[in-house]
Formats: C-alpha cells, sequence, structure tokens
C-alpha cells in the first residue's frame, strides 16, 4: 500500500472560538487553557479528514503535526488524535520558523488556526511577531510564507482554515500559480480582537469535510507547490529600532542590508533568502513573547 504523507502546521489565532489575543496567551491562564483544547480539537478534525481519504484510496496516511504557535508547545499531546505519526513542539533550531521539518515526501501541506496579515483586515492579524515581512516587494501571510517554503520542496498547500480574510486572500495567492486551495471559515472577524465565532460542530465538520476533499483531489493536478520566483529579497520591518539591534547581534553583516527599522535578505532563491530570515526571528523571539507574557498578566 503507498504512502499518503501529508504535513499539518498549526496555528491559534484562526482556532474555531477563538477571538482575542487572552485566548492564545499562556499568561491568561484559564481562557489559554480553553484555547489550546479548541486547537487540539480543530486538528483531530484535520486529522480525521485525512485518514478517512487516505482509506478511499487505498493509501497507508502518515501524519505528521507541528505546532506553530507561541512557543510552540500548545497542542494538547494526550488529547490527540491516536492517527498522528509525531507532534513537533518546540521553537528551537528550526529550519523554517513553521514548517520546520517539510521535505519533499510530503503529499500535501494543511494549515489549520491560521490568520490574517499585519495591517490585514483579520482578528488578531499579525505576521510572526515582527511587524511586516515582505517578498520581492509584496507584503506577506504567515500561510504565504509556509507555502512558499513547502513550494521549495515541491509540495503544494491544499487546505487552510482560519478566518474569512486569510481563506480568501489563501486561495487568490494560490490562484497565480494555477492552483486550487480548499478552505475551512472558523469565523467571521469583525475588529482587531472580536470575531462572530460559529459552533465547534459546524467548524470542525467543514475542516473535516473539506480537508476529506482536499487530499481526494491531491492526484487530480489541482494543486500546485507556489514556488516564488528567483531571485529572492525579503524584507523584514521592526516596530522598535531596540528589536533590530537584537535580530542582528548574531548576523553576519554580508548577509543582509539594514536601514533603520528595516532588514532585506537575499538570495537566488526563496531557501535561501528565507535561511537569514529564519535565523533572524530566532535571536529575538522568546524575549519578545517574554515580553508579551508580562504585559498581559
Amino acid at each position: 500500500m503507498k504512502d499518503l504523507k501529508i504535513y499539518i502546521e498549526v496555528d491559534m489565532e484562526g482556532i474555531s472560538g477563538l477571538s482575542s489575543f487572552k485566548h492564545c496567551n499562556p499568561a491568561s491562564q484559564d481562557w489559554y487553557n480553553y484555547g489550546r483544547e479548541y486547537m487540539t480539537e480543530d486538528v483531530n478534525a484535520a486529522v480525521r479528514g485525512v485518514a478517512r481519504a487516505a482509506e478511499e484510496l487505498g493509501r497507508n496516511p502518515i501524519i505528521d503535526v507541528v505546532d506553530s504557535h507561541w512557543r510552540q508547545d500548545n497542542i494538547l499531546p494526550h488529547l490527540l488524535d491516536s492517527r498522528v505519526n509525531k507532534l513537533v513542539r518546540g521553537i528551537q533550531n528550526r529550519r523554517y520558523p513553521q514548517v520546520p521539518f517539510i521535505d519533499s515526501s510530503y503529499d500535501g501541506l494543511v494549515c489549520v488556526g491560521n490568520h490574517d496579515q499585519f495591517r490585514g483586515e483579520g482578528a488578531m492579524a499579525h505576521t510572526w511577531l515582527i511587524w511586516e515581512w515582505t517578498v520581492n516587494g509584496e507584503a506577506v501571510s504567515e500561510t504565504q510564507l509556509n507555502s512558499y517554503c513547502a513550494g521549495e520542496h515541491g509540495v503544494p498547500l491544499i487546505f487552510v482554515s482560519g478566518d474569512q480574510f486569510i481563506t480568501k486572500k489563501t486561495q487568490d495567492f494560490a490562484a497565480r500559480y494555477n492552483s486550487e486551495v480548499k478552505v475551512a471559515v472558523t469565523k467571521e472577524s469583525l475588529a482587531w480582537e472580536t470575531a462572530a465565532v460559529y459552533p465547534f460542530e459546524r467548524t470542525r465538520r467543514e475542516i473535516e469535510e473539506n480537508v476529506y476533499a482536499s487530499v481526494m483531489d491531491i492526484d487530480k493536478g489541482v494543486y500546485k507547490p507556489t514556488v516564488c520566483p528567483g531571485p529572492v529579497t525579503i524584507t523584514v520591518e521592526f516596530d522598535t529600532l531596540d528589536k533590530v539591534a537584537t535580530a542582528l547581534n548574531e548576523v553576519e553583516e554580508t548577509e543582509y542590508a539594514h536601514k533603520e527599522r528595516t532588514i532585506k535578505f537575499s538570495g537566488e532563491n526563496f531557501d535561501e533568502a528565507i535561511a537569514i530570515g529564519s535565523r533572524v526571528l530566532d535571536l529575538f523571539y522568546a524575549k519578545a513573547l517574554d515580553a508579551m507574557e508580562a504585559e498581559i498578566k
């Protein structure tokens, strides 16, 4: 039986039932503990969709899950569907910030609980705790960045769940590469920390059904890897000069161009450019989280 290998990336702001950073921050213990449970159950819905499709296709499912929120240890292992092959947790030594071990062995990338980008309309919109990321001059979301990372290895993005903004923007992005993306809308974002959330039974049914549909279509030629045309320049805009100084502390000066609150990284392809960006993110990420947790207490 041929393997069907699916990579599930899981963020938190786009998870069913969540509308505020209080729900996603470990410093807000009561709210956050509910958020972790909601997050895990959205993942389980995606796993059910993959497993059901694999059974119908007569293939052996290998389902790998990576936690990509905060310190990346939010998903509750004791509640996770036992059909998951492995769950990756922790923020250290990640080749890519949110899809660290993606490679050409995977048949598709599934993104659960994603959110809008910095300056976007969606609730809790941001891009990797920095401010704004642009690729060849275009402001991008975390979902797009993850799709580009996967595309470097020939892996297509096949599904995303989140609010109405990130799902629509991701479909439009994929269409530029003549690709489709199935979606599940988990909430209607109304303001920065306000959303109309839907009953769990509804959102998890939509996640399961649309993940199932996306996997069933994997061999039909409807998905294309999103390979960013090179050469590639990634620009990172920080909100403070202090963060810039922290980020540049251990990066070789020849690897970047620096002007005030922005840093630019270039490479012949996306993989080369994002490798430097990932190191920069690692350098101050933990400190930024410490500050955010202290602020909300």
